[in-house]
């Protein structure tokens, strides 16, 4: 395929010419677009089309359209592969992001998080609330941002008696980040 330079986009603007479209040639690049978890600015690129082309080809020839909604699940695919199998420096925040606003993904989750009413090990509830919320921050279970949520509703309740309780419990939360970056996970 043809690189896109300035030039050729320049030259294409300056001819006013409208892109033809190929059936053929354009549904085999969505798939190799969309199958990478590529979106349609991405296939414009490569097309080298502008978005308005790429969405009247798409009103005018039923078979891009249905082809377009068959390759936006191999994107959505493409994610979901990636998040049950993350690669190296996996960054949780940004895929789930990518789920919730690309694909829609919005269902709430809820955390199973099991402790007596008061306490356990002799520790307050919030404080080893907060240290079970870190856990699962580092297993990329629940996101930074829902941690902090959940941790600043908590310490809303933590009377400023209980801290000196919290940093004992520090120690615990250095070994698992020590660990957690020595494992890369």
């Amino acid at each position: 395929m043809k690189a896109v330079t300035a030039k050729t986009v320049a030259e294409k603007h300056i001819a006013g010419r409208p892109t033809l479209y190929n059936a053929e040639k354009h549904i085999e690049l969505l798939f190799e677009v969309f199958l990478i978890g590529g979106t349609v600015s991405m296939f414009c690129k490569r097309a080298n089309i502008g978005r308005e082309t790429f969405y009247r080809w798409r009103k005018e020839h039923r078979v891009f359209r249905v082809a377009y909604e068959d390759a936006k699940t191999y994107a959505e695919a493409f994610y979901d592969e990636m998040g049950l199998n993350p690669p190296n420096n996996f960054n949780y925040s940004v895929w789930l992001h990518t789920m919730k606003v690309r694909f829609k993904h919005s269902a709430e989750r809820t955390l199973t998080l099991k402790y007596p009413k008061n306490k356990q090990n002799g520790n307050d509830f919030e404080s080893q609330l907060c240290v079970d919320l870190l856990k699962k921050c580092y297993k990329g279970e629940i996101t930074t941002k829902e941690f902090s949520e959940m941790v600043g509703a908590l310490m809303k309740k933590v009377e400023l008696v209980d801290v000196p309780k919290m940093k004992d419990q520090l120690s615990e939360l250095e070994q698992i980040a020590k660990q957690h970056s020595r494992t890369g996970r």
